[in-house]
């Protein structure tokens, strides 16, 4: 679990985001350098998966909760899809 958390701590530093519980759609894009439009297909892709893991059925995705209209992305969330992707960022870059 330690290089998805030093990652992301990585990624805050550079873009100067503060560490916290839980980050807005407009953070998460800032964090990730993805598009809102690419943040929004991430959540729609998610589905738990079908075992008792905690692991989704599509690697890709992003889990979140909405507040309002809002939707919000937890700090282990993040670290956890970093961990999950790393090795597809390797081989589909």
């Amino acid at each position: 679990m330690g290089n998805g958390t030093e990652t992301l701590k990585e990624l805050l530093a550079l873009n100067q985001t503060p560490s916290k519980a839980v980050y807005k759609s407009g953070e998460v894009c800032k964090i990730l350098d993805i598009s809102s439009m690419t943040f929004h297909r991430l959540v729609h892709a998610y589905e738990p998966s079908l075992s008792n893991s905690n692991e989704p059925r599509i690697p890709n995705s992003l889990d979140s909760f909405v507040i309002g209209t809002h939707k919000r992305v937890t700090y282990p969330e993040l670290i956890a899809f970093l961990e999950r992707n790393k090795s597809h960022d390797r081989y589909n870059s």
